[in-house]
């Protein structure tokens, strides 16, 4: 019982990270182009 909660949590962290990860990606790209532009 404790470690499927312990397992969800993880997964959600994992989910949020990956989130952030690729937003953070998208973020730079868009700057990079306006530089450019």
């Amino acid at each position: 019982m404790n470690f499927s909660i312990v397992f969800m949590i993880q997964t959600m962290i994992q989910s949020n990270q990956s989130a952030a990860a690729s937003f953070s990606v998208n973020d730079l790209e868009d700057n990079t182009s306006k530089i450019h532009a």
